[in-house]
């Protein structure tokens, strides 16, 4: 279910771990308190006992991926990992992913080139409900013969939403083009031919050749005793002798060999080698024509696998390049020339030879500028060491990454499987950090010049259909080559939250958390679409986006410096109640991370310069909506269910909206909304709440009231009688979506739609159940809602085959129907507070999510802790609510459906 990506690519970034971090951070080490076991099996065992949240994480490593097949069983990894979850001989479909989902936990897997990963994340209390139901699916799968054939279905609904994405099937060509023999070049879905003739027995067969003990790696993370958890996967995971079908699946073997014990399993083929991809000695290019609105240029060079010394020089390098606005090529292509829209570089990292990667979104004309300043720039690293300054920023943002990344179980558990899958050894964590924290200016210079080299270069472009933009070799290679001459001419616990009130209004929540030397900041307006009544659509995003872009003593360059050269992050944001904007800092920085926020919201200048790139960014945009038929849909849904809210207006506004936007008009809007009593500021982690308070009281002492009042936001009317939109675009799939207005924000049926939202969607909801793993209507089935300020929605979503529409809508409404008669059964909405419940555990670890949550709970009236009253009204709610919830929420002819894809529907 995942695919490769050809834009950065932080996986040995990110997913590393350290012991004492780069100079004045706070000793982390991920290391310590891991304790690792193989079994007599050949198994290995890895946990970590971690009480910061009561969460657990626990992750099945398999080593083996799409690189591991048979050409003709192309897609067979992914296949097996969808088959996985549908049905044990202890567990029918449906039930694996209903029993954790039941416990508050999610349940999910993805397949790369070189492994699949079936993963838990669920509260501590369940534990080892986790293993069993997580172990069971892995040992123990049926591959029965009818849910094969359904999940066909699915994966070819999947493999066709894989062709209508213009970017994938652009980054499955340049696979191809990087690699001519390595079987890293066939997409991880495999081929329409190969999904359809994929067989049992070839199942059974690549299962008993790669599911082996010795290729499992288990990895558990959480607020558990180690020696307990331990103790259980052993007894789990201990007498696990390979993977052949179980006593009570001979049945479905056929006639298939038996081994001693009578067990149905299938002859072992010769173990598949990968074949090697040969050394490139020439430059390579690929250029196709898709439906998009702005081409993508991809240069890639193979690299060495991830394993290999060089790989953290080449994670610098990529950051250097183009991490941030104030790396080489996002400030030079991006805000001085403004010749891409985006900017991107990395490496693929992988167990074989892999990739460094540099990729440009632009317009077709910008095309010869955009590959003489890559050529330039690539060239310039290469011969000309980088300055300490930019090597400590770029050594700050992946410490910064990497801490980040040890916010969760999850994310400390994917750490410590990826090293110990992709390194032999978890330990070899220690030994990448170090690594980094040594490397100089001449290292990156080194590997720059050793592998970004013309000859071992694979271009890529992906071109509008009316474009003649190309790659000329001819020109290519005198750019590469000549570039040196042209350079060389040139140079868990809930902790309490201190709530105050600054004297001009402005609200204060600080939450103090010191298990890492992290702190997150969110600041927030009463804004969005909703105030932008009288305004053109959009001035809330463009306004956001400049509030980073200039003050009275600091140009954006300076702002992007100041943030990343202390490896910080910085954001702007605006949905359609409210805009602000969320950074995170190292500890030691918070302060002056602080005094810098307030300088962003008092002092902006809204640069017309700058205005002119955002606005033009928002264009490209919008227009870019267009290469994705589900941003579209959904855009049609806003517009045709609310007809007087400003909620039916994009949030994105319009072309032409977009362009009308003065610095006039930004000013008037902002004086409008910037409001000290309509403004919180949340503060999340490493940090004295007093010490905060004080610097932010100074700080923000010369915001001064709004001069003009609110808008009066009009009242949306009931439906009244049924809407229907189509929007007629080619493709592979048709995407429906029916929508019911619902309440607001403080709605008493916000916790009982909550839970029918829950109910409905996920791997163990019922729209999932039935319509895509009994019927095979689709490959994406979900139900949604949304409660604003002023208005709410509830809907059911589903992209299939055109030729399926019909049928889709028909089950759509029949699952409605049986709602509103029968509503949810006891089991469903026991299983759906369950799995809301666990989720808040899950999605509040971090201090990024905790200060966005209390900021804006708080600025919309609900209270910075609503989540713990809303997890209340979640374990009170009956039956009886959801059915009336339902009735007030459903009645005939009451509601919206729009479509989008090929023939009107």
């Amino acid at each position: 279910m995942s695919r490769i990506k050809i834009t950065i690519c932080k996986v040995l970034v990110i997913l590393s771990a350290c012991i004492v971090l780069v100079q004045g951070a706070a000793a982390v080490d991920l290391a310590d308190g891991v304790k690792r076991l193989k079994l007599e099996n050949g198994l290995t065992l890895i946990v970590k006992e971690n009480h910061k949240a009561p969460v657990t994480s626990v992750q099945v490593w398999v080593e083996t991926g799409s690189a591991d097949e048979l050409e003709k069983e192309a897609g067979i990894t992914h296949f097996i990992e969808h088959m996985i979850f549908k049905g044990t001989p202890r567990r029918a479909t449906g039930e694996i992913a209903r029993a954790i989902e039941e416990s508050g936990g999610r349940v999910n897997a993805y397949t790369s080139m070189d492994r699949t990963v079936y993963y838990v994340e669920i509260e501590s209390s369940q534990t080892s409900k986790a293993v069993d139901v997580l172990l069971d699916a892995v040992r123990n799968s049926l591959f029965d013969p009818v849910e094969i054939e359904r999940e066909r279905e699915v994966i070819l609904e999947e493999y066709r939403r894989y062709l209508d994405i213009p970017q994938r099937r652009f980054s499955r060509a340049l696979m191809e083009t990087a690699y001519v023999k390595h079987p890293y070049r066939r997409p991880i879905i495999g081929f329409e031919s190969t999904i359809k003739s994929i067989k049992r027995d070839d199942i059974l067969a690549y299962m008993a050749r790669r599911y082996l003990p010795e290729n499992i790696v288990i990895v558990a993370v959480g607020d558990f005793d180690s020696e307990e958890i331990l103790r259980s996967l052993r007894d789990c995971a201990g007498t696990f002798s390979g993977w052949r079908p179980s006593q009570s699946q001979k049945h479905l073997a056929g006639g298939a060999e038996k081994d001693s014990e009578g067990h149905g399993f299938v002859s072992l083929p010769e173990e598949v080698t990968r074949v090697p991809e040969p050394e490139q000695k020439a430059l390579r290019k690929m250029v196709m024509d898709g439906d998009v609105q702005h081409a993508s240029l991809s240069l890639t060079w193979h690299i060495p696998p991830a394993f290999h010394t060089d790989s953290p020089a080449l994670d610098l390098l990529a950051a250097i390049l183009a991490d941030g606005r104030s790396s080489r090529l996002y400030e030079r292509l991006r805000m001085k020339e403004r010749i891409v829209h985006t900017i991107d570089a990395g490496g693929l990292s992988t167990l074989d030879k892999g990739l460094f990667s540099v990729s440009a979104r632009l317009d077709p004309s910008n095309l010869p500028r955009v590959l003489e300043a890559l050529a330039e720039e690539t060239g310039r690293i290469a011969v000309e060491p980088v300055s300490s300054q930019e090597l400590a920023r770029a050594k700050a943002r992946l410490e910064s990454d990497f801490l980040g990344e040890m916010e969760t179980m999850s994310g400390q558990a994917r750490t410590l499987g990826f090293f110990q899958t992709l390194y032999g050894d978890y330990t070899g964590l220690d030994r990448y950090l170090k690594d980094i924290r040594s490397l100089t200016p001449e290292d990156i210079t080194r590997v720059a010049s050793k592998y970004l080299k013309v000859e071992r270069m694979s271009a890529g472009l992906m071109r509008p259909m009316d474009s003649k933009a190309d790659i000329a070799e001819e020109t290519l290679l005198g750019l590469f080559r000549r570039r040196e001459a042209i350079l060389h001419k040139s140079t868990a616990e809930v902790e309490t939250v201190k709530k105050a009130t600054l004297r001009n209004g402005l609200r204060v929540l600080v939450k103090e958390e010191r298990e890492l030397p992290l702190v997150s900041v969110t600041g927030a307006f009463l804004g969005g679409n909703r105030l932008e009544i009288g305004f053109p659509w959009g001035i809330s995003k463009v306004t956001s986006e400049l509030l980073t872009r200039g003050t009275k003593g600091k140009s954006a360059s300076q702002i992007a410096s100041f943030v990343e050269s202390r490896g910080g992050s910085l954001s702007a944001f605006s949905g359609h109640n409210a805009m602000g904007l969320s950074a995170t800092f190292l500890s030691r920085d918070a302060l002056k991370g602080l005094d810098l926020l307030a300088e962003l919201f008092i002092h902006s200048s809204f640069p017309v310069d700058e205005l002119k790139k955002v606005k033009a960014d928002a264009v490209a945009a919008i227009r870019a909506k267009k290469d994705n038929p589900t941003p579209q849909l959904f855009d049609l849904f806003y517009g045709t269910l609310f007809l007087r809210h400003p909620s039916g207006q994009p949030l994105t506004g319009t072309e032409e909206t977009i362009l009308s936007i003065k610095r006039e008009d930004m000013l008037k809007w902002y004086s409008m909304v910037a409001e000290p009593s309509r403004f919180v500021i949340a503060v999340a982690g490493d940090v004295d709440s007093e010490e905060v308070i004080s610097r932010l009281e100074k700080a923000f002492s010369e915001m001064k009231p709004a001069s003009m009042n609110l808008p009066n936001v009009p009242d949306e009317p009931p439906i009244g009688d049924i809407r229907k939109a189509h929007l007629e675009r080619p493709g592979a799939q048709t995407h429906i979506a029916v929508g019911y207005l619902a309440g607001d924000i403080m709605s008493p049926d916000d916790a009982p739609l909550a839970l029918l939202e829950t109910a409905l969607s996920g791997m163990g909801g019922r729209l999932f159940v039935k319509l895509r793993d009994k019927e095979s209507l689709a490959y994406s089935v979900t139900a949604f809602r949304r409660a604003l300020l002023d208005v709410g929605f509830f809907g059911i979503y589903i992209a299939c085959d055109p030729s399926k529409a019909a049928a889709a809508q028909d089950a759509i409404f029949r699952e409605i129907k049986l709602l509103r008669e029968e509503g949810l059964s006891e089991e469903e909405l026991n299983g759906a507070k369950r799995y809301l419940l666990g989720n808040i555990s899950i999605d509040t670890q971090t201090n990024s999510s905790q200060a966005s949550r209390m900021a804006l709970d708080e600025l919309y009236g609900l209270g910075y802790d609503h989540l713990e009253r809303f997890r209340e009204r979640i374990e009170k709610t009956t039956l009886a609510d959801i059915k009336r919830a339902l009735g007030d929420l459903i009645k005939e002819n009451n509601y919206i459906m729009v479509t989008a894809g090929p023939g009107g529907q």
